[in-house]
């Protein structure tokens, strides 16, 4: 997609592969471990392995992408409702400087989950929650790690519980140091493999 729209070359310079991942258990060293092996491009599949780059970053290389084709975002700005008819679409809309009322050939709804444009259409909004999984997402500076790796913290007691640090390229900071997102709960098959080893490393002689 982002090749598509012209962007890929940008996002690519301003993100990175996922970092290898560094396991703490209960205070003790527990190795080194990956989300996923990586995979070798395809004609048919050219891009097969995760970038990281934060949501800001990607919207921002978005927009200026946008402004290059004389399109403005306007941040703020709420659509309220709107009508359709055989000539197109009428849009209301709220933002800082009040109400507006838009007329437009079409109007695509990405709008999100809660979208209004899916709601108003009377479109389902299908699938599952698993609500076993809970996750606090946030970011955070993090100087006193090493930025190249990301780090799993869990107490021997609740394994498959813990926190998990990655680091997020291009975040705005005051030096060259990046932030990192803060996410309990990491992948089940890396908790255990993390697990494993440093059980094995524990019974050792």
């Amino acid at each position: 997609m982002f090749d598509d729209l012209g962007v890929l070359d940008a996002v690519r310079s301003a993100g990175a592969p996922p970092a290898v991942t560094r396991a703490c258990i209960s205070g003790q060293w527990a190795g080194e471990f990956r989300m996923s092996e990586p995979a070798e491009p395809t004609p048919a599949i050219p891009y097969p392995n995760p970038w990281v780059l934060g949501q800001a970053q990607t919207e921002a290389i978005l927009r200026e992408r946008l402004a290059g084709l004389g399109v403005r975002v306007e941040l703020g700005t709420a659509l309220e409702s709107f009508d359709q008819d055989a000539g197109g679409v009428t849009a209301r809309l709220s933002g800082p400087h009040g109400t507006e009322t838009v007329r437009s050939p079409h109007l695509i709804g990405a709008d999100g989950g809660r979208s209004t444009v899916r709601k108003t259409l009377g479109i389902a909004f299908t699938g599952t929650t698993d609500e076993s999984i809970r996750m606090l997402l946030g970011d955070i500076r993090a100087d006193a790690l090493d930025h190249d790796f990301g780090y799993w913290f869990a107490t021997a007691e609740k394994p498959m519980d813990g926190i998990a640090l990655s680091p997020l390229p291009g975040a705005p900071t005051s030096s060259s140091r990046h932030r990192i997102p803060a996410i309990p709960r990491p992948r089940s098959r890396v908790c255990r493999a993390i697990w494993t080893a440093w059980r094995a490393q524990r019974m050792s002689p």
